[in-house]
């Protein structure tokens, strides 16, 4: 970029907005605000000013959609589709993001962007300043002149004559002349009928300017190009005034609001922070402190194992707030165990479905069939539900609505859980992908504690399965844990409380854990007869499929086979393009079947193509189902608001 004492940068912030909107993917704030456009305006706006040399600089945007232009012609950009949804609430933020930089932003009734820039290159150029327009947009090039020039973010390169030639075929003086020959369809400008833009440079060319053609159509040699002018010629003349920028909008001429200022990092900071740009804060090397946050310990952890009804009343009886700890065996939704902590430091393990051993503890209660004493269902239920359901109980659970699946099977009661608060939920609002969210993983980083290990452990090495160790391991692991999801509540909670995270939490992902549960809960109704019949569809394609592969290769072999398949291709065959793997096979992917179908044309491939589809159609999803539905006629599937920063479920 040319640098000078005295040169204004006129940025096109409506172009940056609308190609960061549609270069970029879908992007959510913490609060769930869209902010694609604002992150690539944001990110561009930095390169921009890393790489200014300007003395001032200003960002120019739209106002509303309607202008002057409307006056001449209604029809004026009345084929645009309507502002996307997703974007109308980044325009504040956007604004907020100039105001975060230090850049100055200007827009004004009645003017497009491109208006204001024009005119603030005429006054730049009246006061011997030198102007760079920051943008890529063609209509843009009228404005080049020795003391104009017009900088491309994108290409990062100052566009040249030769530029505008290649664009428009004339000099940038005659850019003008040209848009209103050919018009502008995605402006909804008209033009002339059938001129296009090879046309309308050789016409400017060859008379010199736009009025000097309109004056002499009768001297254009061809007679239908000729009639055409003719009959355009009122809209030609209007295209004129649509096209030409107006350089004289009521704007104040004074450039010193528009001097350089470096950015005040802490409102940076805080302007990223919010919007949850954490790669430009790590790009930008901007520190932002967290607030110090302390969970007192006790000076003693008392975890209970709790074998007998009796007991559990007895614990439960002064509960305020109840954090729950399920214990499943692997792989399995069997619940062998619950632990419950209503206090940190003070928590209980209440054994399920332990097995007996021979080297069981004395101290341990025993039933006549030598496993240990536990507590039934009805017995967990009587208890247990009336907590569930107070609400003025808080239930915490580290994915609560696992927690409430689990003992809905196991009570076998239609229970109501509220209210409810999630430890994982609220880590992955705070820190999303950043990393992983189980227990082991959040307690050291929040709680600076690492768990116990997952017996059986060096003194239960015999033993390999956790319902079989004794009660005292199981309870020191269980209620370990279940501390450690109280701990993690107190701590989480103040963390989120002050960011814009909460709401995410508090009035989005929270309230949705109840509907999941009710989904999960109901399940998905299947016909059983439409998946056999879809099954037996699948099942004959592939067999007609099948045939007409072996008849196009002129032998059977196996279709699934990568390495068989290769040889068929690109040995016996003979196409090109085969590339071999590691283990010396022919590389046989949907990458290079696909190319082999459109380069080679090859029938082969196209057929082998298919039959993946419709076998992965049939095996994945058909098949499967089908299986499930055998069991019961409803598939209850599990909604993760944990999984993944797009789509969410």
């Amino acid at each position: 970029m040319i640098s000078k004492d005295k040169t204004l940068c006129l940025v096109d912030g409506s172009g940056y907005i609308f190609r960061a909107f549609y270069a970029l993917p879908p992007m959510n704030r913490p609060d769930g605000t869209p902010v694609n456009a604002v992150y690539g305006f944001t990110n561009m706006m930095l390169n921009l000013i890393h790489d200014n040399c300007c003395s001032h600089m200003v960002v120019i945007l739209d106002a509303k959609r309607k202008n002057f232009r409307n006056d001449i012609y209604p029809e004026y950009k009345a084929n645009r589709q309507e502002t996307p949804p997703d974007l109308i609430p980044q325009f504040p933020l956007i604004r907020a993001a100039c105001d975060a930089l230090n850049v100055p932003w200007l827009e004004m009734e009645g003017f497009e962007a491109d208006d204001l820039i024009a005119t603030y290159a005429r006054l730049a150029t009246e006061k011997g300043w030198h102007a760079t327009v920051i943008s890529a947009d063609k209509d843009l090039m009228q404005l080049m002149t020795p003391d104009v020039s017009l900088y491309d973010p994108m290409k990062k390169k100052m566009l040249t004559q030769e530029d505008v030639k290649n664009k428009f075929g004339v000099t940038p003086d005659k850019v003008v002349d040209v848009q209103s020959l050919m018009g502008d369809s995605t402006d909804n400008i008209p033009g002339a009928a059938g001129i296009g833009p090879k046309t309308a440079a050789e016409l400017i060319q060859k008379f010199g300017s736009l009025h000097n053609l309109l004056d002499h159509l009768d001297e254009v040699p061809q007679q239908k190009r000729r009639e055409g002018l003719i009959r355009d010629k009122e809209q030609i003349l209007i295209s004129e005034k649509l096209v030409s920028l107006d350089k004289h909008a009521p704007v104040k001429p004074d450039f010193e609001p528009f001097a350089v200022h470096p950015y005040n990092t802490p409102e940076l900071a805080t302007f990223l922070t919010q919007n949850g740009f954490q790669s430009l804060i790590k790009r930008l090397q901007i520190h932002t402190p967290q607030p110090t946050i302390t969970i007192p310990k006790p000076d003693k952890t008392t975890y209970v194992c709790i074998q007998h009804p009796r007991d559990l009343r007895t614990w439960a009886h002064d509960v305020q707030t109840l954090a729950l700890y399920p214990v499943t065996l692997p792989k399995t939704d069997h619940l062998i165990g619950l632990a419950l902590a209503k206090e940190i430091g003070n928590a209980c393990y209440i054994p399920l479905d332990h097995k007996g051993t021979d080297d069981m503890p004395a101290l341990d209660l025993f039933s006549a069939d030598n496993r240990p004493m536990q507590l039934k269902p009805a017995e967990l239920g009587d208890i247990l539900i009336p907590i569930l359901q107070n609400k003025k109980i808080t239930k915490i659970g580290h994915d609560i609505k696992m927690c409430w699946h689990l003992l809905a099977q196991f009570i076998d009661k239609d229970f109501t859980c509220t209210p409810l608060t999630d430890t994982q939920l609220m880590s992955y609002d705070l820190d999303g992908t950043k990393h992983a969210h189980e227990l082991n993983d959040i307690a050291p980083l929040y709680l600076k504690q690492q768990l116990s290990p997952t017996p059986p452990n060096d003194a239960a090495k015999s033993h390999t399965s956790f319902d079989e160790i004794p009660l005292d391991q199981a309870t020191s692991y269980a209620a370990e844990r279940a501390d450690m999801t109280l701990r993690l509540c107190n701590y989480l909670t103040k963390q989120i409380e002050n960011t814009p995270t909460n709401q995410v939490y508090t009035d989005i992902d929270l309230p949705l854990v109840s509907i999941l549960y009710q989904m999960e809960k109901e399940g998905i109704l299947v016909d059983q007869n439409r998946l056999r019949e879809l099954n037996d569809l699948f099942g004959c394609r592939l067999d007609a499929l099948t045939k007409e592969i072996y008849q196009i290769a002129g032998e059977e072999f196996n279709i699934n086979s990568p390495a068989q398949l290769g040889v068929i291709l690109f040995e016996k065959r003979g196409l090109s393009g085969g590339k071999r793997g590691a283990n010396g096979h022919w590389i046989t992917d949907v990458k290079v079947l696909e190319t082999l179908a459109a380069d080679n044309n090859d029938t082969l491939a196209q057929k082998v193509l298919q039959y993946r589809s419709v076998s992965k159609l049939k095996s994945t999803y058909v098949d499967a189902l089908i299986e499930r539905a055998e069991k019961t006629p409803r598939i209850h599937t599990t909604y993760s608001l944990t999984a993944t920063n797009t789509g969410r479920l």
